[in-house]
């Protein structure tokens, strides 16, 4: 897409905008996942706030580094919040060093919500350009996408649909984005909307961008096929083999869940009956 033309004046409107929105979810707070806690606890040995602060007061430290990043990184939730200004408005790459420079020319504190204790974090300048860069801003979605988005989906999950396309590692192209809009047009507000959206931005992810989508779709319920039927020789091995024995033989137990493949074919096959009927008679 071709950058739109635009004045300083229109840069640092819209620039602000964004960093003033960002400072405010920075002000929001961060709480520490259970999971980032348990994380904490079994790698670095950090079971209480002072543990944490200490860590992240070490400027040359490794361990620091690695929790500034995994404590600085975008929540779902933030980026909802972000998302309805990122509708509006048009960002560019060479928008995102203005916005870190804002940001940090504010010299912001982070709180970071850690079993029921708070604690304060002067931000520094690369976790404050990591936060901005992983947030996509610059990633646009063509119009008529994003007009089909509106079209079949309610404002929050429009929202949601969005934001996940943002975070998604690749662009629509124009095939991916024309089979993309196929399919909000048939499952947009139903009940197995989300689940069939998890599975089509994994299916788009997979597939050349010229590709024949019906195809994929066809080819795609071959090998899951395949793979049920591995999957229900593993459950029939099972019953007789020790798992030792199976794991020598160098079976992938853990990505042959029968279940899962089963769910997979059902929504290939709903896929296709909906987004490539049959001619009539």
């Amino acid at each position: 897409m071709k950058p739109a033309q635009c004045t300083n004046e229109d840069q640092n409107r819209r620039v602000q905008t964004l960093q003033e929105k960002i400072l405010e979810i920075f002000g929001q707070g961060f709480t520490i996942s259970t999971d980032t806690v348990h994380f904490l606890d079994s790698t670095f040995g950090v079971s209480e706030i002072e543990g944490l602060r200490q860590i992240l007061g070490q400027t040359e430290s490794s361990d620091a580094e690695t929790l500034r990043e995994m404590l600085f990184f975008p929540e779902k939730s933030q980026r909802l919040q972000l998302e309805p200004i990122l509708e509006r408005k048009i960002y560019q790459a060479e928008d995102l060093p203005l916005i870190c420079a804002l940001i940090m020319k504010k010299k912001p504190e982070v709180v970071f919500r850690y079993l029921d204790h708070d604690l304060k974090i002067r931000l520094t300048a690369e976790p404050a350009r990591k936060f901005v860069a992983r947030l996509g801003i610059d990633k646009q979605l063509e119009q008529r996408t994003k007009e089909c988005i509106r079209k079949t989906c309610s404002r929050q999950d429009a929202y949601e649909v969005q934001v996940r396309l943002r975070t998604a590692p690749y662009e629509l192209n124009a095939g991916g984005a024309a089979f993309f809009r196929k399919f909000l047009l048939a499952f947009g507000r139903t009940k197995p909307f989300w689940d069939l959206f998890d599975f089509v931005l994994g299916f788009l992810q997979e597939c050349d961008p010229d590709a024949d989508f019906q195809q994929e779709l066809q080819d795609k319920k071959f090998f899951l096929e395949l793979a049920l039927k591995k999957a229900e020789q593993l459950e029939r091995d099972l019953k007789t083999q020790p798992v030792e024995i199976l794991h020598m033989q160098r079976v992938n137990i853990l990505s042959l869940d029968r279940r899962t493949i089963t769910h997979e074919i059902e929504m290939v096959e709903d896929l296709l009956k909906a987004l490539y009927p049959p001619p009539g008679p």
